[in-house]
């Protein structure tokens, strides 16, 4: 099972014509190293198969777009490296001065837009909306992007977890025709600035095709919802919000989370943690057998637990929240923001359900549960006195506080209201995310 669960897996594109694949030789020296692996005492690896000394583990679409890997489209993409995304473990150090560069193929078509800092790419600490600032954004050549750390990024204080995904974005390139193509990365992030480097295949689509996506958008910085270190049977502390498109693109509305009874699961058998639900009739309510199922949750928990359980926040009457029902820091709608809460069951380990959109794609969450006192609860606020978005705590002030309400509600608490968006709000739709 893949560590690094910020990845949105998407089927691939099936291109008459593939472009930049590996060879078979290429191919066989990695089966090589692989025996090697198992055979000497090394270091763990990514579960994701690499070529020796690649730092790459994948290149993907970014979270906060729907179309940053189709044809015709500007390019926005991570390349996700070879560390997990558990808070807990090191990312990768760039000095003051020190650069990485991530080049693309020629045919991904340079477009007139500026390269600069931070439109053009961000650094990111493994979870989105949790990138670094102190960076710039240049081009060399007519292909190269290139970061130059400004202060020394290190896994260490507020600079931690180091970094662990590179974001290239803002409409400097525009995706060539589908296919596969390398993306290289050569980066001063070894020991002592040593030159790492790597190569990821990012898969260009044809057309847009439904993604969930993972977001922290509405959440204080640095909080991540992933990863979260919770007790046995208790809910994580910080809620798991989920940014949706449909197959055209548009951020998708009126989705939740119900409960697949025995006659979902005969229709749906994969679903086992839920069906993610669309209310198309607009009753405030989910019903399988009346409205759209866009999608479900493939459980997966420790040998023998019991008791975990996904499931939306309710209001009034029991009804769910449902995305696009919560607000921005600016009070408009979060538009596309299913807001999902989890408990962990009954036995301690990694409980990795995948959500995934019908016909899309899907993305994966881990939240660790410990028999004893949780350790190391880094998904929690260090700094900042933001609450969690569209939570209303009753006056309650600072990040952790936040928290505690966001735990009661995931409990069953009904004194917590939602911050609902009002019907007659504006329609903009406002898309979050970095």
């Amino acid at each position: 099972m893949p560590s690094h669960h910020l990845l949105t897996r998407s089927p691939s594109p099936r291109p008459a014509h593939v472009k930049n694949v590996l060879f078979p030789t290429l191919r066989a020296f990695v089966a090589v190293c692989a025996l090697f692996a198992v055979l000497a005492p090394v270091a763990p690896a990514p579960a994701t198969a690499q070529a020796l000394g690649n730092i790459v583990v994948a290149a993907v679409k970014a979270p906060v777009v729907p179309d940053g890997d189709v044809a015709g489209r500007p390019a926005d993409f991570n390349l996700v490296l070879d560390r997990s995304l558990d808070p807990l473990v090191e990312g990768r150090t760039l000095r003051r001065g020190q650069t990485i560069k991530i080049t693309l193929p020629e045919a991904f078509q340079r477009t007139e837009a500026p390269v600069g800092a931070p439109q053009s790419g961000a650094l990111v600490k493994g979870w989105p909306q949790g990138g670094y600032t102190t960076y710039t954004v240049t081009l060399e050549g007519t292909h190269t992007v290139v970061f130059t750390a400004t202060e020394d990024i290190v896994p260490q204080g507020p600079a931690s977890p180091g970094i662990k995904v590179l974001h290239v974005r803002g409409r400097a390139f525009v995706n060539p025709a589908p296919g596969e193509y390398a993306i290289g990365v050569e980066a001063q992030t070894g020991p002592g600035g040593a030159l790492e480097t790597g190569m990821g295949t990012l898969a260009i689509r044809p057309r847009v095709v439904p993604s969930i996506n993972p977001s922290n958008a509405l959440l204080p910085q640095p909080s991540n919802n992933n990863w979260q270190r919770v007790l046995v049977g208790t809910a994580a502390p910080i809620p798991l919000d989920f940014l949706l498109f449909d197959a055209g693109g548009a951020l998708m509305d009126g989705v939740g989370v119900a409960p697949a009874g025995p006659a979902d699961l005969a229709r749906y058998p994969r679903y086992t943690g839920g069906l993610l639900v669309r209310d198309t009739n607009g009753d405030g309510r989910l019903d399988p057998t009346l409205d759209v199922v866009v999608g479900g949750i493939v459980g997966a928990a420790p040998m023998g637990a019991r008791g975990q359980q996904a499931f939306s926040p309710t209001v009034e009457a029991g009804r769910p929240v449902l995305s696009g029902q919560l607000a921005l820091p600016s009070g408009e709608p979060a538009h596309g923001i299913m807001r999902v809460l989890f408990r962990a069951g009954n036995q301690p380990g990694n409980y990795t359900p995948a959500f995934e959109l019908e016909d899309g794609t899907t993305t994966r969450v881990t939240v660790v549960a410990v028999a004893g006192p949780a350790q190391g609860s880094v998904g929690l606020p260090r700094t900042g006195t933001g609450g969690a978005g569209g939570l209303n705590s009753g006056g309650m002030r600072g990040a952790q506080l936040a928290w505690a309400a966001a735990a009661a509600l995931a409990a069953g608490g009904g004194a917590l209201r939602l911050l609902l968006a009002r019907a007659g709000s504006r329609r903009t739709q406002s898309r979050p995310g970095q």
